[in-house]
């Protein structure tokens, strides 16, 4: 990408440089063992191609400068040196950045989903991470990745509980179901099936059954 100017440039002024475009002349071809005469020549012309050619060469003098001629501008104090200084600041790996609770939580789901559902979200050297992450580096905040579970605003919205939260046979289920529908792709074969029907019926039960407990403490 770096030469793309460049041959922008000079391909600009080779199509542009083509006068039958303009001309709408066309020469015919009388004899094959002569050249076809097409008013299109390699030598620059003062046509509307010669501002195109008088760019690319700038183009071409300033790459040349740059590129080739660097260290002798850098020793003559004509170029600035552009290498960037590296900054450590005391940042570890993604895996390293996440929350011990938040990694015990998706590693516990994953494994679920992966033994229970037949479901694989990530492979075995990210579970491994996850797993083995030194956690004494500073902590990503709020939902660190894009999974949608991540985010307590969906799980609320969805009625979804971790598997390391789930005090009932109801709870778990309605989330087994929950990641089934998100994850659906991820099915191993033999576990492509569930019953939808039954799962929204204890889905209606929790709904009702939690309420009633609202109320009761009101």
């Amino acid at each position: 990408m770096k030469f793309a100017p460049l041959l922008m440039f000079f391909f600009g002024w080779w199509t542009l440089g083509n006068m039958q475009v303009f001309s709408n002349t066309i020469v015919p071809l009388v004899n094959s063992g002569v050249p076809l005469t097409t008013d299109h020549s390699v030598e620059p012309s003062g046509n509307q191609s010669l501002p195109l050619f008088i760019m690319g060469c700038i183009v071409f003098v300033g790459f040349f400068l740059t590129s080739c001629c660097r260290p002798c501008l850098k020793k003559m104090n004509l170029a600035v040196d552009d290498e960037v200084e590296l900054i450590d600041e005391n940042v570890g790996s993604y895996y390293e950045c996440i929350s011990i609770g938040e990694r015990k939580r998706w590693f516990a789901q994953e494994l679920h989903a992966k033994e229970t559902l037949g479901i694989s979200s990530m492979g075995t050297e990210t579970c491994d991470k996850l797993r083995t992450a030194n956690g004494s580096w500073r902590v990503i905040k709020n939902a660190p990745n894009y999974e949608i579970l991540s985010n307590i605003k969906y799980c609320q919205a969805f009625q979804f509980t971790p598997i390391e939260m789930c005090d009932t046979q109801e709870e778990q289920e309605i989330s087994d179901m929950i990641t089934r529908v998100l994850f659906m792709g991820y099915a191993k074969p033999g576990f492509q099936e569930f019953n939808f029907k039954r799962i929204l019926n204890k889905k209606g039960n929790q709904r009702a059954k939690n309420a009633k407990n609202k109320y009761k403490k009101m």
